[in-house]
This record gives structure tokens, C-alpha cells and sequence, in this order.
């Protein structure tokens, strides 16, 4: 089966990409770092594509491409730290986090066979949005709106959507925050996530396993949210 993972180059798309190579899939990694991309590819023997998702003219070509695609995974996003009502990067949020999905869907969706799976990576301030971040949780909080009506589009056709939000996870994007932070006291597992926990769920979502789960946001933030 061929698993094609977006935002796969670092963090929870690596841990996410390793999971499914593991789990047995032949695995495409989409990223816009064509440098780390690569080197991630030759750690883990992935398919790199460099792919802007936000692109629909190129995500269409790499539809084209990748032919059949059984398992979805969409996890490239972005955040940037400004005030909601002053921020400047909203359009561009916007585009990566949830048009970029949606694009990848339209593209990959209509050659998925029955028992495919399109896994969406959402985030806890979905739920429960902390402020000083823009757009993010609200683009966050769409995806999941849309994940939802994927689910109900997809489902005669055996697809399935799911999303999964995780909470405070330490990445090679977080540690700057997180690394010296108290947080993990306000976590009910007293402790800050690890990129392992969210590919775990992922892989169950995209597994046999889950084929009567669709429209599921599955929130991995031990408890926080």
C-alpha cells in the first residue's frame, strides 16, 4: 500500500513517515525543504516529492505521478506568533493548514481505493485555543470541520478521514518553548509529548484496525485539552 505523508521532512511528519514505513507501506514524503527532505529519504528509504501544498497546479502533477495513493496523511502546517486581531500572516496560514489539505484530497482522493484512509493533523488549540497565535487555531479548528465533511463525502466510497490533534509535543520546532517550560504541570499526564505517541495513533487511524472509525478527531495531549 503507498502512504504519502506532507510536512514529512521533520517533527510529526518524520515520526508519522517512520511509523508507516515500519507498519509496511510504501511511503512518499511531501515537503517544500527539498534539502531535508532528502536527507530524510535516505535515512528511512522514502520517496521524496518536493511539493508546495498550497500549489494546486503542482499537487495536481504530483497526483499524476503518484497514481494510487491508499493512505492520506496531512500533516504540513505552519504557525506564526502574532495577535489575532493584528495578524498579517493569515492568509498564508490559512492556505498551508487547511487549504493545502483540502487540495491534496481533491487531487488524491478520487483514485483511493475502498478501505483508503486520510488522516488530518489538527492540533489541541483546536479545542481549546491559547492566544498569541494568529490564525492557527482557527485554521486548526476548520480542518477539523472539514475532516468531518470528508468523512461523510468519502464514506459511500469506503474511505475514511480522521484527524488527530496533538497537544504540547516536542519537536525540533517546539523545544525553544517547550524544552524550559513548566507546561507538563498543567498536563494531567504530567509530561510533554513525543512525536512517537502521535505517529502511534496515526498508524492505528490509517490501519485495518480503525476501518469503522471515520470522522474521529483524536486529540494525543495526555489530557491537556
Amino acid at each position: 500500500m503507498t502512504a504519502v505523508v506532507t510536512g514529512a521532512a521533520r517533527g510529526i511528519g518524520r515520526a508519522i513517515l517512520r511509523r508507516l514505513i515500519a507498519d509496511g507501506h510504501r511511503t512518499v514524503a511531501v515537503d517544500v525543504d527539498a534539502e531535508l527532505l532528502a536527507e530524510t529519504c535516505r535515512e528511512c528509504g522514502a520517496q521524496p516529492a518536493v511539493v508546495d501544498v498550497t500549489d494546486r497546479d503542482a499537487v495536481s502533477a504530483f497526483a499524476e505521478q503518484v497514481q494510487v495513493c491508499d493512505v492520506l496523511v496531512n500533516n504540513a502546517g505552519i504557525w506564526r506568533f502574532e495577535p489575532l486581531l493584528s495578524a498579517t500572516a493569515a492568509r498564508e496560514v490559512l492556505q498551508v493548514n487547511l487549504l493545502g489539505p483540502l487540495n491534496l484530497m481533491q487531487a488524491l482522493t478520487p483514485a483511493m481505493p475502498a478501505g483508503g484512509a486520510v488522516v488530518n493533523v489538527s492540533s489541541v488549540v483546536a479545542r481549546r485555543p491559547v492566544g498569541g497565535l494568529g490564525l492557527y487555531p482557527v485554521s486548526k479548528a476548520a480542518l477539523e470541520a472539514l475532516t468531518r465533511t470528508a468523512a461523510l463525502e468519502l464514506g459511500p466510497r469506503g474511505i475514511r478521514c480522521n484527524a488527530v490533534g496533538p497537544g504540547f509535543i516536542l519537536t525540533d520546532g517546539t523545544s525553544a518553548h517547550l524544552e524550559n517550560d513548566d507546561r507538563a504541570s498543567s498536563i494531567p499526564l504530567r509530561k510533554i509529548g513525543h512525536p512517537d505517541e502521535v505517529a502511534a495513533v496515526v498508524s492505528f487511524l490509517c490501519s485495518d484496525e480503525a476501518r469503522y472509525v471515520t470522522g474521529q478527531i483524536v486529540y494525543v495531549d495526555g489530557g491537556y485539552g
